[in-house]
């Protein structure tokens, strides 16, 4: 018989990494999905979709953080790690943050979130996310 223990170790720091923002408010940004984003292990993307109610991760291979936003930008609901396969809405949302685990939890992370998308409706296209 064999006992399994597990030991608890104190998490290391993660380095912080750069996010892009980019904005998939018209049919061919949204229609290419995740997979026509640069795929690029210095930097991290994320993917505002607008207008949106409900997203799916069919096809995905890892789970994301999903935020659901209302008309004025403000959060409506958190959904951390959503599992790839998984479907998720919300009735009153009218867009919707896609971001990679660990990026957009709670909502204790959204404050750089708010001034990128008040950027991106300023300038249009995407952003660089100051996540200090």
């Amino acid at each position: 018989m064999s006992i399994s223990v597990l030991i608890k170790q104190p998490l290391q720091q993660v380095p912080q990494q750069p996010l892009y923002l980019f904005d998939a408010n018209i049919f061919w940004a949204r229609w290419r999905g995740w997979k026509a984003l640069p795929q690029n292990k210095s930097f991290a993307v994320a993917v505002w979709l607008r207008p949106c109610r409900a997203v799916h991760l069919w096809g995905m291979r890892q789970a994301l953080d999903i935020c659901f936003l209302d008309e004025d930008d403000q959060p409506l609901r958190f959904c951390p790690a959503v599992p790839a396969g998984a479907i998720r809405w919300h009735r009153k949302a009218r867009s919707v943050l896609e971001a990679p685990v660990t990026f957009l939890s709670g909502p204790e992370q959204f404050s750089p979130w708010a001034a990128a998308l008040q950027e991106i409706r300023q300038t249009g296209g995407g952003v660089w996310l100051d996540r200090a």
